[in-house]
């Protein structure tokens, strides 16, 4: 199996700040990867997070990932959610262009 067969992305799915934002009082969000334990599946830990304010942008089955964004007070609540181990702000990672002498 290739590597993009082993990642399954799930449509982004709008939690329960909808009618907020259609009101005009647009919260920031922040890009978070939840880890689970391994102890439910991610489908479940998806929804699950999405009720708690959480929009899903990938689900990674094969390292028991879940990539999406949330605003920052909603941290906790996400923390909370059964089957998550961490959540942790998404970091960006630039190793610079091929055959650069510094790649950090």
């Amino acid at each position: 199996m290739t590597a993009a067969a082993d990642r399954r992305v799930v449509p982004a799915v709008r939690g329960p700040r909808a009618a907020d934002e259609e009101k005009g009082a647009v919260m920031s969000d922040r890009r978070w990867v939840v880890t689970s334990d391994g102890e439910r599946g991610l489908a479940e830990i998806a929804a699950d997070l999405t009720v708690q304010g959480f929009t899903t942008d990938q689900v990674l089955d094969q390292i028991g990932v879940v990539i999406g964004a949330a605003p920052d007070d909603a941290l906790d609540r996400l923390r909370g959610v059964p089957g998550v181990a961490d959540v942790a702000p998404e970091t960006q990672v630039d190793i610079g262009p091929p055959d650069a002498p510094i790649t950090w």
